[in-house]
């Protein structure tokens, strides 16, 4: 396992530019016809988005309920 993480990840391009496929709740970039599983980093922007959302949220309800005491 640690082998596998030891190497940085291969930049392929961006997601529009990809041939994306979804099997069995896995994405796998088509590439030269052998599929290549595409890992957790197409991600990270939609799940970073998601917490600093939950956040303002989190900031705005105690704000809202301190400033009435």
């Amino acid at each position: 396992m640690l082998h596998k993480f030891a190497q940085p990840p291969t930049y392929l391009g961006s997601a529009t530019t990809l041939d994306l496929v979804t099997e069995g709740g896995r994405r796998y970039v088509d590439m030269a016809g052998e599929l290549k599983e595409v890992g957790f980093m197409l991600l990270l922007p939609f799940i970073a988005l998601a917490v600093v959302f939950v956040f303002v949220l989190l900031l705005l309800w105690f704000f809202l309920r301190c400033s009435r005491y």
